[in-house]
């Protein structure tokens, strides 16, 4: 698959597949990691979110774009109540 045309100096999108998104990082310095999203059909999930609020906005529009949904805040509690260090169990990962 080709790349994504999504003008970023932070990350450049490469789709893998139907609906599943790698953000590849091209700026060290605010965006240190690679991240992504997936269309859930009704949703989007967007990973990891670079270190800068300027990156994590433009994945944020990038994922927007590409999905045509809105991106909502969603806390891991919300994802999973289960997990150690989520609000939901009263334990937090140390």
């Amino acid at each position: 698959m080709s790349w994504a045309a999504y003008p970023s100096s932070y990350f450049r999108l490469k789709p893998l597949a139907d609906g599943v998104f790698a953000a590849l990082s091209t700026d060290s310095r605010w965006a240190t990691s690679n991240a992504g999203f997936v269309n859930l059909g009704d949703r989007t999930l967007v990973f990891d979110s670079f270190a800068s609020p300027q990156a994590a906005q433009e994945l944020r529009l990038a994922a927007e774009q590409e999905t045509g949904h809105r991106a909502d805040r969603t806390g891991l509690k919300d994802l999973a109540p289960n997990y150690p260090g989520s609000a939901g169990t009263g334990r937090q990962r140390v």
